[in-house]
């Protein structure tokens, strides 16, 4: 089972409202909201502190950027705030075109960055928070509330084409697993090809010295 999330909910001044869905889900004494008004450096601020292990962001956004009220907030920037926290379990990023601030969020060391690919209606994403967060009060999995989110979206929106995409901490484990076991089974030639050398040059060895014996 994975640890409760420490949640820190980023929702600036929008029509995505779902606080009292994560809050239920979370607990209100293991999360932080910050709502209305909110600068790029106080929510900078509060990754930074490494107090928290996941980032819900409910509100609006354009390709690697989060819009904030007094600007936007490029991938890059978050990604150093997630490096500095180095504790990250999850960043949901519920708003449209966010693929980039999840992928930066996941390099940065986030095991889960979930997000839009596209413009996303406030229906569809409101839909996918209440599925996500239902799902996670039931079984504290983020991987499992993401694929129910995703199913509510296919079975409640069947017009809608956008989906969201979850960059898993999972596969980057697999991918490195992947590599040290290719990395592994080089070695083993290597060292397969000099155990062959060796027992040749002895065979070599054992066949000369009879000959001179004979």
């Amino acid at each position: 089972m994975q640890p409760q999330l420490q949640l820190l909910i980023v929702a600036p001044e929008s029509e995505l409202d779902t606080r009292n869905e994560i809050l239920n889900a979370v607990g209100p004494d293991t999360a932080k909201v910050l709502h209305g008004p909110i600068s790029v450096q106080t929510v900078l601020d509060h990754i930074k502190s490494g107090e928290y292990t996941g980032v819900h962001f409910a509100g609006h956004g354009t390709q690697m950027r989060l819009n904030f009220t007094d600007g936007s907030l490029d991938a890059a920037l978050l990604g150093d705030a997630i490096r500095k926290n180095g504790r990250m379990i999850m960043c949901l990023f519920n708003s449209c075109d966010s693929i980039g601030a999840a992928m930066e969020s996941h390099r940065a060391g986030s095991s889960y960055a979930i997000a839009w690919q596209d413009e996303v209606s406030d229906k569809v994403a409101i839909t996918f928070a209440f599925a996500f967060w239902a799902s996670y009060k039931m079984h504290n999995n983020v991987a499992d509330a993401y694929r129910t989110g995703r199913e509510a979206v296919i079975f409640g929106h069947p017009d809608n084409r956008n989906l969201p995409f979850m960059f898993n901490g999972q596969n980057r484990a697999a991918q490195e697993r992947l590599t040290q076991l290719t990395a592994d089974a080089v070695k083993s030639q290597r060292l397969s090809w000099v155990i062959i050398g060796l027992l040749s040059l002895a065979l070599a060895i054992a066949i000369d010295i009879i000959i001179h014996l004979f």
